[in-house]
């Protein structure tokens, strides 16, 4: 029997015929089947595998532990260099957009021109930013502008997440029918997508069933919110 330090990291790999292997970010286990399930639209041969990945920055007692661990291990996340990887950082529209890029695993490779004008193709972030505006799940500020290094509000994350969800077509199971206390500080174009996150417990409010729609989301928190999403698709 193999004993796998954490849960968190028991993930699954697609076997390619030409070789290698790619990990399926779509996966989790379960400790009560003890088994391991995947959201797949191919057939292909899959492996069970483990994948190992600390941080000296996030302790093992923090709320974000598990959930920094589940996203790494499936490659949703990297860290910020010298084994850290930055929980209470700023997340911004790029990196939102590269994550949601990295759970579809998306083919960036037809991906030549930007969508905006502030958006060089050649960034690190340009090709997941014209993919996702590509893909309708994403838009920009006006004047053709998306603001790739702005921190990301709570509820633009709602929005672009929710437009990720609609893209799929995942069909999540609503246990939450209140609304945050804060509901009309929300944004008239965001509200729906907040509902929608909180419907299905995939965003969580900030304490006190409060929203706080314009502040930003730490590396930590969104974290959390992937990690959510997928065990809630993955049945």
């Amino acid at each position: 029997m193999v004993l796998f330090e954490s849960e968190n990291g028991i993930i699954v790999y697609d076997a390619k015929a030409s070789g290698g292997a790619d990990i399926v970010q779509n996966c989790k286990y379960d400790r009560e089947t003890k088994k391991t399930y995947l959201v797949t639209g191919q057939l292909s041969k899959f492996a069970v595998g483990y994948e190992n990945i600390s941080f000296i920055d996030v302790n093992n007692d923090a709320w974000y532990a598990n959930a920094v661990e589940f996203v790494t291990a499936r490659r949703l996340f990297s860290g910020v260099g010298n084994s850290m990887f930055d929980p209470q950082g700023s997340m911004t529209r790029a990196m939102f957009a590269t994550v949601l890029a990295n759970l579809e695993g998306a083919d960036l490779s037809q991906y030549k021109t930007s969508s905006f004008m502030d958006v060089n193709i050649n960034e690190w972030y340009g090709k997941a930013i014209t993919w996702a505006a590509d893909k309708q799940i994403l838009s920009g500020i006006g004047d053709e502008k998306f603001d790739p290094n702005a921190n990301i509000t709570r509820e633009q994350m709602a929005v672009m997440l929710n437009n990720y969800i609609k893209y799929k077509d995942i069909s999540l199971k609503i246990t939450i029918s209140d609304s945050f206390a804060d509901v009309e500080d929300i944004s008239s174009w965001a509200l729906d997508s907040v509902d929608a996150m909180r419907g299905c417990g995939i965003i969580r409010g900030a304490g006190n069933n409060m929203y706080n729609p314009r502040n930003t989301a730490t590396r930590a928190e969104v974290s959390s919110i992937f990690a959510n999403l997928i065990k809630m698709y993955v049945k």
